[in-house]
């Protein structure tokens, strides 16, 4: 079943226009949108957008800032596709039926999407209310129109060439407030023990999140958040340049891990996805015990690399490190590992490795926030009692902001809980606005 919420918001995420999840009125071009959903869905049997194991704040920043791959190009697109009643077991799939009804392959059906049914579509889709169709009426016209073969009203819309990560990206890599835009991968695992207790598991995923945590601290860098990166864990994807044409980014963070013995090797380079080349390339070797002495090194040099003049508070943020204890750090980098494959199941898990990591350090206050963001997260989706939830989560990011008071993510925590429990408006707001002060790009700050 699809939910039909998204945070504090009732609808349907699939269905939802930019203008929606941003909380704005709904208009008739609101829903032109959601035709326009329901239309790829019906041409392609794919959902426009990618939303699997992707957190509510995440899916919102891909309906406001991804755009939807042309419908014709999607349809060899193995993930996103449309269920099927009884599907499996032999039973025809999505796309089997949909060239069925159109009397053609794959690749026939492609051919007919391209051009006037890509551009129909698309507009439909636009981010922009102005941009789509001016009534439902236009839309249909559109449509007899190319169904007669005649010109449609929708413009040509150019695929991505994946020459330019982004159109405000230039050849550095800066945006236009001159900042560098990256985003860091999954580790790949290599040779590593994989178990049901993840075993080894946690550190490819583990170890990108707290590097995204640690170069996020320096304001000259644009980060992508973890739950953007994480389909790009699956063992099968290997290209990292179309990674970084995906998520709209000049730099992409690539690495893969091999334990031999007592000890970790870790390869790491920095690609320029623009140039298409290699920036930076490294290799650490440590203790496996050691995982805190790897993310310092590895933060420390493509930092260096992509600004060669830190200032001095630049690299005091990040050198910052949230524990010294190895134990406690490994059990939250187990944390987050299951935090971030956003389940009920992987909830109760990452509560119980904050929990451990607090119990080897008490002073440990990003494991603080995690206890937060659990009880918040798990009150949205009804597990427990929201009013319960909400007060214990109030409880923990207070106690993260009183070891560290530089925690955007611990503000963001404390705003929330706040807001939901005690249905005030005014404290959350100076929360979030120090979230943000603090992590200009902090997503759950901006909701």
């Amino acid at each position: 079943m699809t939910p039909t919420a998204t945070a504090m918001r009732l609808m349907t995420p699939e269905y939802a226009s930019p203008e929606q999840v941003r909380g704005e009125a709904a208009t008739p071009a609101s829903d032109i949108y959601s035709m326009g959903v329901l239309l790829y869905e019906l041409l392609t049997g794919h959902r426009p957008y990618h939303f699997a194991n992707r957190a509510p704040h995440e899916i919102a920043r891909v309906i406001c800032e991804e755009e939807p791959e042309h419908p014709s190009r999607v349809l060899a697109r193995d993930e996103d596709i449309l269920p099927t009643d009884g599907a499996g077991g032999g039973e025809p799939t999505t796309l089997d039926i949909l060239c069925k009804m159109r009397g053609g392959t794959l690749e026939s059906v492609a051919r007919e999407l391209a051009g006037d049914l890509d551009n129909i579509t698309l507009k439909a889709l636009r981010k922009e209310p102005g941009r789509r169709y001016a009534s439902i009426e236009r839309l249909r016209d559109d449509i007899v129109r190319h169904l007669e073969g005649r010109p449609v009203s929708a413009p040509f819309v150019f695929p991505a060439t994946g020459k330019k990560t982004s159109r405000l990206v230039g050849n550095s890599g800066d945006v236009g407030t001159g900042e560098k835009t990256l985003a860091v991968l999954p580790f790949k695992l290599l040779h590593l023990q994989r178990s049901e207790e993840t075993g080894d598991n946690y550190l490819g995923i583990g170890l990108a999140d707290a590097l995204i945590t640690r170069l996020s601290n320096v304001r000259r860098f644009s980060v992508r958040p973890t739950s953007s990166v994480m389909r790009y864990g699956d063992g099968d994807f290997s290209d990292p340049f179309t990674a970084g044409h995906e998520l709209g980014v000049a730099f992409i963070v690539d690495g893969r891990i091999q334990r031999a013995g007592e000890r970790v090797r870790i390869t790491v380079q920095l690609l320029n996805i623009g140039d298409g080349a290699t920036m930076w390339a490294g290799q650490f070797d440590e203790k496996f015990t050691d995982v805190l002495s790897l993310e310092d090194a590895i933060s420390a040099q493509v930092a260096g690399a992509l600004v060669p003049q830190l200032t001095g508070g630049e690299r005091e943020q990040l050198a910052k490190r949230g524990t010294d204890n190895a134990e406690a750090f490994e059990a939250y980098l187990r944390g987050r590992y299951h935090w971030n494959t956003f389940t009920e199941e992987g909830f109760a898990k990452a509560i119980t490795c904050y929990y451990r990591a607090i119990a080897l350090d008490p002073a440990y206050a990003a494991a603080y926030t995690g206890v937060a963001d659990y009880y918040n997260w798990i009150g949205i989706f009804g597990v427990l009692p929201p009013a319960e939830c909400f007060a214990a989560a109030k409880e923990a990011a207070a106690q993260a902001l009183e070891l560290d008071d530089q925690l955007p993510d611990a503000h963001a925590a404390l705003g929330f809980a706040i807001h939901t429990h005690d249905h005030d408006w005014g404290t959350p707001k100076r929360h979030y606005r120090r979230a943000l002060e603090l992590n200009p790009h902090h997503s759950m700050a901006r909701l």
